[in-house]
């Protein structure tokens, strides 16, 4: 029912990764006695929660000491889900304030924005369907909210939309027309690749982030996509709304 807590020793701190190996890429990095929560262990590595924004991820077990003190489970995963409500609302408010300056526009004209909210809607509608499971826990083959992985939750919210996809990210991403980065809206795929392939999928939310679900041990959560780990391993995005 518990966490250990967790505290870096290495004096020159940690990089962060995505996997327990040295060949998953960095996500972050943590310092000299920064306060962490072990939450498993995968080899060399430990998976912790770190951060005021509750992230996660792995880091050399060879680098941090146990403190003796622990943390209930109930209490971190709420507060990961408290977190990533509140950038799902960010992201809400980000797309609405986007689509408001667009209808603003004089002659009809769009003005150029970046990242800008689906014209039809059906970017926002599945967005919203999306933002209903944040919290959900990821589960490898996971199809349904008892349990979702990356490409299971995508055509779960889809088909909640009337879309059909197929059940792997691979396939979803030969699913809709290809877009280039500068024309993302909300309701978009957006794809990454492990390099042997497209290795995985989440939905483009507004303002540089997306909702997906994202490996064993986390949920259903907003990151964004413009990490230098996913900028690095981004292979493109899919538009399935009309």
């Amino acid at each position: 029912d518990h966490y250990k807590k967790a505290r870096v020793t290495a004096e020159s701190g940690l990089i962060v990764r995505e996997g327990g190996s040295v060949e998953s890429g960095s996500v972050g990095t943590v310092g000299t006695n920064e306060d962490l929560i072990v939450v498993g262990q995968e080899g060399d590595y430990v998976k912790v929660v770190y951060g005021s924004d509750y992230s996660t991820g792995y880091i050399l077990s060879t680098g941090v000491e146990l403190t003796g003190d622990w943390v209930k489970k109930d209490e971190v995963h709420a507060q990961i889900k408290r977190i990533a409500a509140q950038k799902a609302e960010e992201a809400r408010r980000a797309a609405a304030a986007a689509a408001a300056s667009s209808s603003a526009v004089s002659g009809g004209s769009a003005p150029s924005i970046k990242y800008t909210p689906s014209a039809s809607g059906g970017g926002q509608s599945i967005v919203g369907s999306a933002m209903k499971y944040l919290g959900v826990r990821y589960v490898w083959g996971g199809t349904s909210p008892s349990g979702f992985d990356c490409s299971g939750l995508v055509q779960y919210v889809c088909r909640a939309n009337g879309i059909s996809v197929p059940r792997t990210a691979a396939a979803q991403y030969s699913a809709g027309r290809k877009i280039s980065r500068s024309e993302l809206c909300a309701g978009d795929l957006v794809f990454f690749s492990s390099g042997r392939g497209i290795s995985h999928v989440g939905i483009y939310v507004g303002n540089g982030n997306m909702i997906h679900a994202p490996q064993t041990g986390d949920v259903v959560k907003i990151s964004s996509i413009n990490t230098s780990y996913r900028i690095s391993h981004y292979a493109g995005a899919v538009r399935v709304t009309k």
